[in-house]
């Protein structure tokens, strides 16, 4: 549910604490090469989303956030709009293409770090809606995009919904089910109580 100041359309935080940690293990050579996102990556990406006016930037955890161990990836509310409306299919594979390589890359990084492969979430913002939809893992790169293209669908429904509580903040949970097949949403009251339940048991 936690944040940071997002100045992208599209950005990407990492847990500092492992990353930096990782840092003070490994030559510049090493930790470049297997880095979720090198530096020469990241002008790749933004050069690419540019094209289609999409900014793109990497930012990490502050100090107060370390303890926190997922990988966020953030969309911004104008850029969640675009996608829904589906203006610009080109940029809409990109941005898709761009998030996959970005969940690989993160994969690859702590996987040969030898470190637990943190919990990747996509999380958005309309209005005073905030959504946070996990991505499953071991995801090739056609089930991931079947999976994007229901969250995306999902995300509208919600929009739709909840569009006349303006004036209402929530936070919802678009949760997996079989995989990444079924997709479904609840708010995180309803998400932590069920998840609550299914411990007790």
């Amino acid at each position: 549910m936690n944040s940071v100041n997002n100045a992208f359309d599209l950005a990407v935080a990492f847990p500092l604490s492992s990353l930096e940690l990782s840092r003070c293990t490994l030559s510049d050579e090493e930790y470049q090469e297997i880095y979720p996102l090198s530096d020469d990556k990241i002008i790749d990406i933004q050069n690419e989303l540019n094209k289609y006016c999409i900014s793109f930037g990497k930012q990490q955890f502050g100090v107060q956030m370390s303890m926190f161990s997922d990988v966020i990836i953030y969309i911004n509310t104008h850029l969640v709009e675009l996608l829904i409306a589906g203006i610009l299919p080109a940029a809409y594979d990109l941005i898709k293409n761009t998030i996959y390589h970005i969940v690989q890359k993160a994969h690859h990084f702590y996987t040969k770090m030898g470190r637990n492969d943190p919990c990747k979430n996509i999380k958005i913002k309309i209005g005073n809606i905030d959504i946070i939809a996990p991505i499953p893992t071991n995801l090739n790169n056609e089930q991931f995009e079947l999976y994007f293209d229901k969250m995306i669908k999902l995300v509208k429904v919600i929009k739709e919904n909840e569009e006349e509580k303006q004036n209402t903040w929530n936070c919802f949970i678009i949760e997996y089910e079989e995989g990444y097949a079924k997709l479904k949403y609840k708010t995180v009251l309803q998400y932590a109580s069920e998840c609550s339940a299914r411990q007790s048991k």
